[in-house]
């Protein structure tokens, strides 16, 4: 079962030889394989609580929208301060 890898946030996932790899794109010493038991597990995990896992996302999302408008209006205040 060789099926191409994902790279995501930072994170690659492959499901290669029965296993699970998970690495990190930043330092390949952070790195976890899980055995297809271990993985279905996981995968149940995540399931059960997907809806904890959207709300958190979501959250995250519009936190990290919050702090892009913030630094927008910083940068324009700074922008217009130097030109006036």
């Amino acid at each position: 079962m060789d099926i191409e890898p994902i790279v995501v946030h930072g994170w690659k996932f492959e499901l290669t030889n029965k296993q699970l790899s998970i690495t990190s794109e930043q330092d390949n010493n952070q790195h976890v394989q899980l055995n297809a038991r271990a993985a279905y597990s996981l995968l149940d995990y995540l399931y059960r609580y997907r809806n904890n896992l959207y709300e958190e996302h979501r959250q995250e999302a519009s936190e990290e929208v919050e702090h892009r408008k913030a630094e927008l209006e910083t940068q324009e205040t700074q922008d217009n301060l130097m030109s006036g």
